[in-house]
């Protein structure tokens, strides 16, 4: 599993030029001109309020021959917000049988996305499905999370693992592949409280 960092300011940052944000010294590489236009842009439009970063957490399913079940996890710390949970399909399964997939957590393990069909229909190769857009994106697949057009227990007060459980029934099988990204963002450490005038 492999875990990467955005920060949460940036979604503008595409649209302007570095001069927008701080002047200064000519930096050496990109690795550090980006830091900077971060920081910037944090600054700016995260002016008075906790900046936390968005994470993410990947997981892949290879699927070998035979009847099983496959579990990926991803633990979420208490107090997270759950931004989204995408699934999508490398390469479709081939198991002689079926071969369905959920994603939910301890408190309803299909809660989040339910009943995919990994060997066609609802998970080609090269298509996705997010839990973001509720029933829109998620292909008709919603758990009982996803009710109508809101997500329910999207943040909770304690720490919780979200898993993708893949369960094939029956022999052969070794071409499919899926992955399944889950998108955060972590407490922080001090919430900025609203005001009353």
């Amino acid at each position: 599993m492999t875990t990467t960092t955005y920060p949460v300011s940036v979604d503008d940052f595409t649209n302007h030029s570095a001069g927008d944000y701080w002047s200064g010294p000519t930096h050496a590489d990109a690795h550090s001109w980006m830091q900077d236009a971060i920081e910037a842009i944090e600054t700016r439009l995260g002016a008075g309020a906790a900046s936390q970063p968005i994470r993410s957490a990947e997981v892949t399913f290879t699927e070998t021959a035979g009847a099983g079940t496959y579990t990926g996890s991803v633990s979420l710390p208490a107090g997270s917000y759950l931004i989204d949970v995408i699934v999508h399909g490398t390469a479709v399964w081939d198991n002689a049988g079926t071969a369905s997939m959920i994603v939910g957590d301890a408190a309803d393990d299909n809660g989040i996305l339910d009943a995919i069909n990994l060997k066609a229909t609802d998970l080609l190769a090269a298509e996705g499905l997010a839990a973001s857009a509720v029933a829109a994106a998620s292909g008709g697949k919603a758990g009982a999370d996803l009710a109508a057009s809101q997500w329910n227990r999207r943040w909770l007060a304690g720490a919780r693992v979200i898993s993708g459980i893949i369960t094939t029934s029956s022999t052969g099988g070794t071409a499919g592949r899926t992955r399944m990204v889950v998108l955060w963002v972590e407490p922080a450490t001090t919430a900025t409280a609203a005001t009353k005038v």
